[in-house]
């Protein structure tokens, strides 16, 4: 197969996206023009799901937060172009939703409107769903990420050792690239950073995060990514300043 051009961006938490960076990731991917594109999950918040204390001002907005994720996504799939192939790995923030019905209406579980897919308005924008939120192409491990240590790059050797092969993760907020040699030659993961500012959650100190996300070239046989860092709405892509 010849060689793709792969764009992974992930964790936005609509409504707390940012959006100088999300402008920026589009501008990103026109100019890259990438032959596939994976959202790499937890999009949409689910804050109202969630089983942590809420603040009454944001419950009723769980409607207005599904079609905020909505329009963010159709303008990933815009930006990508019709031919891009997408793909948007479940997050743990997305799962809250199938947590909150199974705990309270599980007789509502099997209603296709209900499901993630469904909500999101994926199907008409021929973006695929996949649950769990990971899946391997060409040799390289996509996920969205269950693992989180204090540190950049940390939760990085932490999945290389779990999958034992090159991957990208989004979750931890964080941007790194970590590379290990072994028997079989040369692996590498990378943490996708995000596109939120801090959450509520996020107190007493500056949150260790990164805006950013990652592109790279793929071919059967090698995976070379490159971690994006954003800093209010700018970055370098492929040698070139892209802005909000």
């Amino acid at each position: 197969m010849k060689q793709e051009t792969v764009v992974f961006v992930s964790d936005d938490h609509v409504p707390y996206q940012d959006d100088a960076t999300f402008l920026c990731r589009l501008n990103a991917i026109r100019l890259l023009k990438p032959d596939v594109v994976f959202l790499g999950g937890d999009h949409c918040d689910f804050y109202q799901v969630s089983k942590f204390n809420q603040t009454p001002d944001r419950l009723a907005k769980l409607q207005d937060d599904i079609d905020g994720t909505h329009a963010l996504i159709r303008g990933y799939r815009e930006a990508a172009g019709p031919r891009c192939r997408m793909f948007f790995l479940e997050g743990n923030h997305e799962e809250r939703l199938n947590k909150f019905v199974l705990r309270n209406a599980m007789a509502l579980w099997s209603l296709r409107s209900l499901s993630l897919p469904s909500l999101l308005g994926l199907q008409p924008l021929k973006i695929a769903y996949v649950q769990p939120g990971y899946m391997e192409y060409r040799g390289v491990v996509f996920k969205h990420g269950n693992l989180a240590s204090k540190k950049s790059g940390y939760t990085a050797y932490r999945e290389m050792d779990d999958w034992w092969r090159s991957g990208v993760s989004g979750h931890t907020h964080r941007l790194s690239e970590v590379w290990k040699t072994a028997g079989q030659g040369d692996i590498v993961w990378t943490e996708a950073g995000c596109g939120c500012v801090p959450l509520d959650y996020v107190k007493g100190k500056p949150a260790d995060w990164q805006a950013g996300f990652v592109y790279g070239y793929l071919t059967d046989t090698t995976w070379t990514p490159f971690p994006v860092k954003i800093t209010k709405g700018r970055a370098i892509v492929n040698g070139e300043e892209v802005s909000a």
